[in-house]
């Protein structure tokens, strides 16, 4: 993808997923090389994109990034966004409630267009 001008790939994944095979402390122990890699008929599996594009991961990726064990060229920080608004995505598009709610970026669609 390129977003405002950056580009952004799986290389911050890659690091994040390196990294952790080197440390005893798994912080993305929702994905494996698998969700990389995912072939056939799997690639229509919702479940591997929710796990990728999480908070869980783009907080993981942030880390590594902000302690230096990420690649400084391939823009850890702007894939940390960019998988953070796609969690809000799923978020929002998987919610059920038709009603307000107190967190915004819970809201059902049509109910928080601002945010």
């Amino acid at each position: 993808f390129v977003i405002n001008g950056k580009h952004i790939t799986s290389k911050p994944i890659v690091d994040l997923l390196h990294n952790l095979n080197q440390s005893d402390l798994n912080t993305a122990h929702k994905i494996n090389e698998t969700y990389l890699t995912v072939k056939g008929a799997e690639r229509q599996k919702v479940k591997f994109a929710t796990k990728l594009f999480s908070h869980t991961i783009a907080k993981a990726v942030s880390r590594i990034g902000s302690l230096g064990l990420c690649d400084s060229n391939n823009n850890w920080l702007q894939c940390s966004e960019f998988l953070k608004i796609i969690n809000n995505w799923f978020d929002v598009f998987n919610s059920k409630v038709s009603q307000t709610d107190s967190r915004s970026r819970m809201k059902a669609y049509g109910l928080a267009l601002e945010d």
